[in-house]
């Protein structure tokens, strides 16, 4: 089952498919590891009653044309007292298996602020048993 994630202010919709670009603020931090750019997910293994969060790591406005571009680095889904991370390649394409709960995403790029910035959702996401959200992690340029 795909679900959709529930539109709160400052969220978009794309009406050509069941994608939803969270727009994220960005806070700098310290040095941090700059990634290489893979595919894999490092998760612990979930129980078989998990859900899918995926969609891809993507780069939102900057100079004109300012449109959406990949972004390779790193995505993180924190539950409580959970975290699952997972790779991401130049395609800026990232999947997640995690169990029910409610996640907060995060995303860190090394073409993004150098990787010493990372960005942070505004609205956490809710993941059901069996379920599939299709969830854009947006780092916001100016």
């Amino acid at each position: 089952m795909t679900r959709r994630a529930v539109l709160l202010p400052g969220l978009t919709w794309n009406p050509h498919g069941p994608t939803v670009t969270i727009v994220m603020k960005m806070s700098l931090l310290g040095a941090s590891a700059i990634l290489a750019g893979c595919t894999s997910a490092s998760n612990s293994t979930p129980p078989r009653s998990s859900a899918t969060i995926s969609g891809t790591l993507i780069a939102i406005g900057g100079p004109q044309p300012g449109s959406p571009r990949p972004l390779p680095g790193e995505v993180t889904a924190k539950g409580t007292g959970q975290i699952y991370t997972s790779t991401v390649g130049s395609n800026g394409v990232y999947s997640i298996n995690v169990p029910p709960g409610t996640y907060n995403l995060t995303g860190r790029s090394p073409l993004y602020q150098s990787g010493t910035a990372e960005c942070q959702t505004l609205a956490p996401v809710e993941a059901t048993s069996a379920s599939t959200l299709i969830v854009n992690v947006g780092c916001e340029e100016k």
